[in-house]
């Protein structure tokens, strides 16, 4: 189905940051790109802006986000400290006694010859054994077994809450706003779950994101295998939007387009050589000449960008996420204010639309597009 997105004379205003002040919720952005590259890609982004606008339009049903009662918490833009990285007062390196205090007498104890399991109900302790002195000087036994004390937390139901306030059931924009952009977000793709990863030296706390809210809690000592088995990275990022910030359920721009063996298509959109593919939160716009992928699209809460945003959440949180935009253009038409937040990936062909209206993210879109050739992707 081929949509057409009409736009009125006088009523998009275009703002240009580049150069200004704007720096929302105290976020010192620099620009990701020159006044020169942005002004060259500026009709670009105009003619992209609207196309991704009519396709997303096309099916508003997708875009609305699942209703919650639960309250925003204010944003929390104080760096994550180590004494933070804590569970009802229990913190990695703690002892059986720190445990009991915390959680009581342990329903399970499981003793093995390094460590020791303690269980109550939705959470599980994992304690590693004072060693011998002769056992400690081995560098390797110490690489193998870790230090005394608590080496793994993990929360699965309760009233209990970390060290900035959050428990199990919350919703996840709440961890976002306290914590801040996770150092990285895993999908796990089959589940349809996923991990925000926070750390703090070789501490780290994850949160397991299931149906838009808090699932589950781990607190742990660094460890690589940590992930489950499957899951698609989305890569660490430095505060400048860059390609790998782009990442949608594992796609990437500019690839070739296979869509996953476990993941069905609901419907599809076609028009001018290309064809975009539904599927349950994201849909995938490809070419049909190439098969590369030109626009990857967060149409609903089942998905989330790489930064762990998606439809639904308030605007102060795409800020907090994202920073300030390279440009904004805003749509008074109709009586409803809607705008997009554009970012121009530096040395890339690709930029990022954040589309807001009423305070709140209405769809994402990231889009290829050829400043040479103003308004063709690709």
């Amino acid at each position: 189905m081929t949509v057409r997105f009409t736009r009125s004379l006088g009523a998009w205003l275009t703002v240009m940051l580049l150069g200004t002040s704007f720096c929302p919720l105290g976020i010192s952005a620099s620009p990701a790109v020159s006044a020169e590259e942005a002004a060259a890609g500026d009709k670009t982004a105009t003619n992209l802006v609207d196309t991704a606008e009519a396709t997303l339009n096309s099916d508003k049903e997708m875009n609305e986000a699942r209703e919650t009662d639960a309250p925003l918490m204010p944003v929390n833009s104080k760096p994550l400290m180590a004494d933070e990285l804590s569970f009802d007062g229990v913190r990695l390196g703690d002892t059986e006694g720190n445990l009991i205090s915390a959680f009581g007498v342990p329903e399970k104890i499981t003793r093995g010859s390094i460590s020791t399991t303690y269980e109550w109900n939705g959470i599980k302790a994992q304690v590693i054994k004072p060693l011998p002195e002769t056992y400690r000087n081995s560098v390797m036994s110490l690489q193998k077994t870790g230090n005394p004390g608590m080496s793994l937390l993990t929360v699965s139901s309760g009233k209990g809450t970390t060290g900035r306030g959050i428990s199990i059931g919350m919703r996840r924009e709440n961890v976002l706003r306290t914590y801040g952009r996770p150092l990285q977000v895993f999908w796990n793709d089959k589940d349809r779950d996923f991990y925000f990863v926070y750390e703090v030296g070789q501490q780290e706390l994850w949160f397991q994101i299931k149906n838009n809210k808090v699932a589950g809690i781990i607190l742990s000592e660094k460890d690589d295998n940590l992930p489950v088995k499957g899951a698609l990275v989305e890569p660490a990022f430095s505060e400048a939007i860059q390609t790998k910030d782009v990442h949608i359920a594992g796609f990437s721009l500019g690839e070739t387009f296979v869509p996953h063996a476990w993941d069905t298509w609901e419907k599809k959109w076609t028009g001018k050589g290309q064809t975009q593919w539904y599927y349950p939160g994201y849909a995938v716009r490809e070419s049909d000449k190439s098969h590369i992928i030109e626009g990857l699209f967060v149409v609903g809460p089942d998905m989330l960008t790489g930064r762990g945003l998606t439809v639904g959440d308030s605007t102060s949180t795409a800020e907090l996420l994202y920073g300030a935009p390279d440009k904004i253009e805003v749509n008074y038409s109709g009586g409803t204010v809607r705008s997009v937040y554009i970012y121009f990936l530096k040395f890339r062909k690709n930029m990022l639309l954040i589309y807001l209206e009423d305070g709140k993210v209405s769809s994402i879109s990231a889009i290829s597009y050829n400043k040479d050739n103003p308004g063709t992707a690709g």
